[in-house]
C-alpha cells in the first residue's frame, strides 16, 4: 500500500489560514509570531482580555497560552 495518509485538500483563505496557524501555534511552548496574524482583525484586543483572564501572555511578539490556559 502506498498512501500519504490525507484524505483530502481544501484550499483555505487568508484568515482562515490565520486562525489555523492561532490554534497550532497556541499548543507550543513558544506560542505563535503574532506578526503570522495580521489577517484575524481585533486579535490584540482579543488577547488583551484573554491577558487579562490569565489565559494566554504576549511577549517578545509571540503570543502563548499559560498554564491556566
Amino acid at each position: 500500500r502506498r498512501g500519504s495518509g490525507e484524505s483530502g485538500r481544501e484550499r483555505l483563505s487568508v484568515v482562515e489560514a490565520a486562525e489555523e496557524r492561532l490554534m497550532m501555534g497556541l499548543r507550543l511552548g513558544e506560542g505563535v509570531e503574532l506578526a503570522r496574524l495580521g489577517a484575524l482583525t481585533g486579535l490584540s484586543t482579543r488577547a488583551a482580555g484573554l491577558e487579562e483572564l490569565g489565559l494566554v501572555e504576549v511577549r517578545d511578539g509571540r503570543l502563548r497560552a499559560t498554564a491556566k490556559g
